[in-house]
């Protein structure tokens, strides 16, 4: 997938209403550091990129990928610990960039309908980094008085048919599933090359367990 930060920061700033100028001086940079990043010519670095999505109101990861809401710029998709894996995925793009090696980012999706997610691996040779979020579980009860509540939720990402990350969710406050796993986050990095993703995720309810599964595909 081929990233084009430059170009998505200038419809973002032209959106606005912003000179180059004017967002340069909303940076405490310089309207020629602007051009360049607009052209392409070099790249925002760790402060920049943070204080770009903060200006503009967008993810990182929306920022990266042009996925810019065509009716409202400044509507804010706000997710719960976002800015942490905003934050890992900063130091990874600047490691990346230190280390100058080719980057590729795929955006992630279930192959299972009755599962929705937001998904993004972030690679190059030397290090991986896996954030999925947005987790949206429908079944037939969901929305209804008899919608699913479990008691706790695994949530299982595997990768290259090991186990990376097992992750248990204690379900204290009573919530559905929908609910407990659109506000899960999950964040993972690797030295190794990330590949033949899936997710389980497992339930128990009435002293039973249940379990869905999904491959993660680009």
């Amino acid at each position: 997938m081929k990233n084009n930060i430059g170009a998505t920061i200038k419809e973002l700033r032209k959106r606005s209403g912003m000179s180059q100028q004017e967002l340069a001086d909303k940076l405490n940079t310089t309207n020629f550091t602007i051009s360049k990043w607009e052209n392409n010519i070099t790249t925002p670095d760790i402060y920049y990129l943070k204080n770009i999505s903060k200006i503009f109101k967008i993810t990182i990861d929306d920022l990266m990928n042009n996925n810019i809401d065509k009716r409202n710029t400044d509507k804010t998709n706000i997710i719960a610990g976002i800015a942490v894996i905003e934050l890992i995925i900063i130091i990874v793009i600047s490691a990346i960039a230190i280390n100058n090696n080719k980057l590729t980012i795929q955006n992630l999706s279930s192959t299972n309908n009755d599962i929705s997610l937001k998904g993004i691996l972030i690679a190059n040779k030397s290090v991986s980094l896996l954030e999925i979020n947005n987790i949206e579980y429908v079944d037939k009860n969901t929305g209804t008085d008899l919608e699913t509540i479990p008691e706790f939720v695994s949530i299982i990402i595997k990768a290259n048919k090991d186990t990376m990350i097992n992750k248990n969710i204690e379900n204290t406050d009573k919530e559905s599933i929908y609910e407990l796993l659109k506000k899960t986050n999950i964040s993972y990095q690797s030295k190794n090359k990330i590949k033949d993703l899936s997710l389980i995720i497992k339930y128990h309810m009435n002293n039973k367990q249940y379990e869905i599964t999904t491959m993660l595909k680009p």
